[in-house]
């Protein structure tokens, strides 16, 4: 028995089928499969090429032409003023402050001397407590010269730099908006940084940890005392910031107490009953 054959599936054709397409699933002719197949193998051109300027795009790719790239720059910039100045600020108060009691002493010491020498009018009683002074003094230089510090290696965490990619990625995973808010916290810091409106200040607890704290002149007592919630989980109405001696009212601004980059606000808080 002489087999069925099938018409080509194209309008018009007359011309029996002589295979199916694997893709389509139609019985195409000889010249009508030839046709379709160019067809599909001419799409791999543009494809191709789209493929070929990714990879010169990629590997001529250079960060600094990325506006990121800048803000990145930028950051680390800042971070490194930021350690410099508590650097600086903590060397003041290991080794100069410390030197400043004994140093007021020897000029003290010196000018005595020197009004002992002119007169030639000394007494055993004043060498005695000259002795006694310088010996003391000596005391304090050696142990001004070997002060011993701790030091803590500095942790820099994963989530201080994060990419918007990352955060709406875990956003969709988590629904919690964290993220978001702490990369907008630093981005906001980071701005206020490059229009030098901003500085940093020092916050003491009653433990004695410092923290440091980005503000502007601008801040209200408030406002910090919320930076130092963020920082520290102690809720605004706990707190109690002094300066100087001085108690911080919550609608004052930072402006109106004259507090500058590394002053030292000290934090007192209470319990809640």
């Amino acid at each position: 028995m002489a087999s069925q054959t099938r018409a080509c599936a194209i309008n018009k054709c007359e011309i029996s089928s002589c295979a199916v397409c694997h893709c389509c699933q139609n019985d195409l002719c000889l010249d009508h499969l030839k046709e379709h197949k160019d067809l599909l193998n001419i799409q791999l051109i543009p494809l191709a090429n789209q493929i070929n300027t990714f990879l010169d795009g990629l590997e001529h790719f250079d960060p600094i032409s990325s506006s990121s790239f800048h803000v990145l720059e930028q950051w680390r910039i800042v971070a490194h003023e930021t350690v410099d100045r508590f650097y600086e600020h903590m060397r003041h108060e290991l080794f100069e402050q410390k030197k400043d009691q004994p140093l007021k002493k020897l000029h003290t010491i010196r000018d005595t001397l020197d009004r002992l020498i002119q007169k030639q009018g000394a007494t055993r009683e004043n060498i005695d407590s000259l002795t006694n002074d310088i010996r003391s003094i000596e005391q304090e230089i050696n142990a001004l010269q070997n002060i011993q510090i701790n030091l803590r290696p500095l942790v820099i965490d994963d989530s201080l730099i994060i990419s918007s990619t990352s955060i709406n990625r875990t956003q969709q995973r988590t629904g919690n908006n964290e993220l978001s808010q702490v990369a907008s916290i630093g981005q906001n810091d980071l701005e206020a940084f490059q229009s030098r409106s901003a500085f940093q200040i020092f916050v003491q607890t009653p433990f004695k940890q410092e923290i440091l704290v980005t503000v502007k002149s601008s801040d209200t007592i408030l406002e910090l005392k919320r930076k130092i919630q963020e920082r520290l989980g102690i809720s605004t109405d706990q707190q109690y910031l002094t300066w100087m001696g001085k108690p911080l009212i919550d609608d004052q601004f930072l402006a109106t107490y004259d507090i500058q980059k590394l002053s030292t606000i000290n934090l007192s808080y209470h319990l809640k009953k």
